[in-house]
């Protein structure tokens, strides 16, 4: 059975949440050991390998744990901004709306989680999703054009691997 393209990005988004969700409940001592299951509902794509290399670099660290948290949110968001991309693209104006209030949520719960360095980035574009979803019907253009950069943008950042001393 297939997923219209609209049904698999929000089930990835919820996949992402799901993670993030499990992650909270595991021990730190056995995250590394969990994450092939953890991740399992997630498709494999270069999100789950860069998220891999995350969990690796943060492995003893004091925050990798809240900080692989923050990074599964910020996967959910992203997802969510592309479902806002597709709703749109489709002329559903008012399902791309709620994805981007969706996505705005996971960019703000993921700042709760996310180094000082990340946060500033994640609170602007919750702040900027929240203006798109409220241009939405008037500028459908603007909206979809500022989704683009905002995808990119927030992909670009997640997938980083920063460089972590120990015990940061």
């Amino acid at each position: 059975m297939s997923f219209s393209p609209l049904r698999q990005t929000v089930n990835e988004a919820k996949a992402w949440q799901k993670v993030a969700e499990q992650i909270k409940r595991t021990e730190n001592s056995s995250l590394n050991a969990n994450l092939k299951e953890i991740l399992q509902t997630v498709k494999h794509n270069e999100s789950t390998i860069a998220f891999r290399q995350l969990a690796q670099k943060f492995n003893h660290n004091s925050n990798g744990k809240n900080w692989l948290i923050g990074r599964a949110l910020l996967f959910a968001a992203i997802a969510y901004i592309s479902a806002a991309k597709i709703a749109l693209t489709n002329g559903k104006k008012e399902d791309a709306k709620q994805f981007c209030l969706y996505a705005a949520e996971n960019f703000a719960k993921a700042s709760q989680h996310l180094p000082s360095w990340e946060r500033k980035s994640v609170i602007r574009w919750s702040s900027q999703l929240k203006q798109i979803a409220v241009k939405l019907e008037a500028e459908p253009f603007y909206a979809l054009t500022h989704l683009k950069a905002l995808a990119i943008k927030a992909k670009s950042h997640a997938k980083f691997v920063p460089p972590v001393r120990q015990g940061r």
